[in-house]
C-alpha cells in the first residue's frame, strides 16, 4: 500500500470510529480501481456496500453504530435505547443492538442492527451527539414509551433528562401533544410516570410520589436561589448562585431536601450544607432535611413532618 494511501485512510477513518467509505476515498484523490485493490489485499474489510473497516481498527458497538447511520442515510437518525445510551440517560448501558429510526420509506438491512420508521422527526426532535445524528431527550422517552420500556426505565429517563439539562417533565408532556396522544403507544404509561416528574433522581421522584399519594401540595423542584434574594424561577432575578433547592413551597416559605448521600459527608461538605441552610434561612424560608431511609423506609413521618410544616400557624 502507497503511503499516501495509508494517510487517507487513517485521516477518513479516524474520525468514523475505524469506518470509512468509497466517496472519501475518492474525494481525497483515490481511485476506484485503487480502493478495489485494497480491498482485495485485505486492508480495507467491506462491511456495507461502498463502506469499509480499517485494517486494524477493532470491531466495536460504535462501529456498527456509524456504519449503520452511514447506509441508512441522511433521514436517518440513532433512537430509542441507543440514543438513550448516547444521551447518557440513567438505566440505559450501551445496546446489544443498534437501534435505527428513518423518516424515509427505505428498506435498510443490517445485523445487529433494529431499524424503525416514523411519519414524523420534526427538526426540534433532533439533536446531535458525538457526530451523530441522534433523536433528542423528549423525543427518546416518548420513543422508549413506544417501545414497551418500563416504568422504572421512563422515570430514570425522564430524571436523569432533567438533571442533565436536556428536557423538562413539562416539554416532554408538550411534546406528546404535539405529536399526538391518539393511538400513540406508551402515553397512557408516560402520563402516570409524569405525575411525578420534576426531580432530578430516583429519590426526588419517591418524595414527589410520597407527597401526591397523601394529598399533599406540590412544591416547585430544582428552584435557584441567588444572591440579593429571590430564586432563578422567578423572571429578573440576577446575582450569583446560592444555593438549588429540591423542593420549595414558597408561599408558605417551606424547603425540603433530601439527601442521596451516603455515610456521612466530610467538614469540608458540612460547612458548605451549613452556609447553604443558614442563607436560606436569611431570606426567611425554613428548612427540612429527609434522609434516603426516611424517604424509602419511612413514608408516613416524611408525609406527617411535610404536613406539619405546612400547616397554618395557630
Amino acid at each position: 500500500m502507497k503511503p499516501d494511501h495509508a494517510k487517507i485512510i487513517d485521516v477518513t477513518a479516524a474520525v468514523r470510529h475505524g469506518v470509512t467509505t468509497r466517496p472519501d476515498l475518492l474525494s481525497r484523490g483515490m481511485t476506484t480501481s485503487q480502493v478495489d485493490g485494497l480491498v482485495r489485499a485485505g486492508v480495507l474489510a467491506s462491511v456495507a456496500r461502498g463502506v469499509y473497516r480499517a485494517r486494524g481498527s477493532p470491531p466495536s458497538w460504535f462501529q456498527r453504530l456509524q456504519v449503520a447511520v452511514i447506509v441508512a442515510g441522511p433521514t436517518a437518525v440513532v433512537s430509542h435505547r441507543s440514543a438513550a445510551f448516547l444521551l447518557g440517560l440513567d438505566g440505559f448501558p450501551e445496546p446489544s443492538l443498534v437501534d435505527i429510526t428513518l423518516a424515509a420509506r427505505r428498506h435498510v438491512l443490517l445485523s445487529h442492527t433494529s431499524v424503525h420508521r416514523t411519519r414524523d422527526l420534526p427538526r426540534i426532535d433532533r439533536v446531535r451527539v458525538d457526530g451523530f445524528p441522534v433523536t433528542s431527550a423528549a423525543r427518546t422517552v416518548i420513543d422508549l414509551a413506544a417501545l414497551g420500556a418500563t416504568a422504572t426505565e421512563l422515570g430514570q429517563a425522564i430524571d436523569s433528562a432533567a438533571r442533565l439539562g436536556l428536557a423538562t417533565g413539562d416539554f416532554v408532556a408538550r411534546r406528546i401533544d404535539a405529536l399526538g396522544r391518539r393511538g400513540r403507544r406508551g402515553v397512557g404509561m408516560l402520563d402516570a410516570v409524569m405525575l411525578d416528574a420534576g426531580g432530578h433522581s430516583y429519590l426526588e421522584r419517591r418524595f414527589l410520589e410520597l407527597l401526591r399519594s397523601g394529598g399533599l401540595p406540590r412544591p416547585r423542584t430544582q428552584v435557584v436561589h441567588r444572591s440579593g434574594g429571590g430564586s432563578a424561577a422567578r423572571a429578573g432575578s440576577s446575582g450569583a448562585t446560592v444555593a438549588r433547592v429540591d423542593f420549595e413551597w414558597s408561599a408558605e416559605r417551606l424547603i425540603a431536601e433530601v439527601n442521596g448521600r451516603r455515610g456521612h459527608s466530610g467538614d469540608q461538605e458540612r460547612a458548605k450544607d451549613a452556609r447553604r441552610r443558614n442563607a436560606l434561612q436569611a431570606e426567611g424560608f425554613r428548612v427540612i432535611e429527609f434522609t434516603t431511609s426516611q424517604v424509602l423506609d419511612e413514608p408516613d413521618y416524611v408525609r406527617a413532618t411535610v404536613a406539619r410544616h405546612l400547616a397554618p400557624a395557630t
